[in-house]
């Protein structure tokens, strides 16, 4: 199946979710914070409480993403470590820290890479491509976006039905970067052309 193809088709099949309300969860998570009782659980905790402020509060995603950080520190496990930084990195990008959030992203890829955890290798790539979109440089953000799809793919084919719904998300988040990828691009290329037939005439 050509690219085109299994764009717009995991387009289609994935616009049919609707966003919700994040307080409710929020508020869930937070209750569970508080009687967490070990450091690898908090952890946990406090990535899955900064996702839900990265769309709408990014400052909030951040201090909560440093807090997991700092607190991963705190423990041998390398695993948390590297999530927490990737969180971090997410928060950053959408603070428009673009500089800090791509190094903190390909630092925690490489990590996973090392590690074949494929799920979170996919999610540093969606979002490398996420970030050279925001800055125009979309044939990077195009190759990002090419290697992220088909770990995605794979994931999806091999997935149990209980976290076949949370790869689905990810892909929707990866096709919308991907159609605003391309309307950018070819906005730009546009201009461009505009510009150079105004130099000609």
């Amino acid at each position: 199946m050509s690219m085109l193809c299994r764009f717009l088709f995991f387009y289609a099949l994935l616009v049919t979710s609707h966003a919700y309300s994040q307080q409710p969860v929020r508020d869930s998570l937070y209750n569970e914070l508080n009687v967490a009782d070990d450091n690898n659980s908090k952890v946990l905790l406090l990535l899955e409480i900064s996702k839900t402020y990265r769309s709408t509060f990014p400052d909030s995603a951040f201090l909560f993403s440093d807090s997991a950080l700092s607190l991963a520190n705190k423990t041998a496990n390398q695993n948390l470590q590297h999530l927490a930084l990737l969180s971090k990195g997410v928060a950053c990008l959408r603070q428009k820290k673009y500089a800090d959030a791509e190094k903190q992203i390909t630092d925690a890829k490489n990590y996973f890479i090392k590690t074949a955890d494929r799920f979170n290798e996919a999610e540093c790539y969606k979002f490398l491509s996420n970030l050279c979109n925001e800055q125009g440089r979309y044939d990077e953000g195009e190759k990002y976006f090419g290697i992220a799809l088909p770990l995605y793919e794979q994931l999806l084919q091999q997935a149990a039905p209980s976290s076949a719904m949370k790869l689905i998300k990810q892909l929707k988040e990866l096709f919308i970067s991907g159609i605003w990828q391309y309307l950018c691009k070819a906005i730009t290329q546009e201009r461009l052309l505009f510009k150079n037939y105004g130099k000609i005439f």
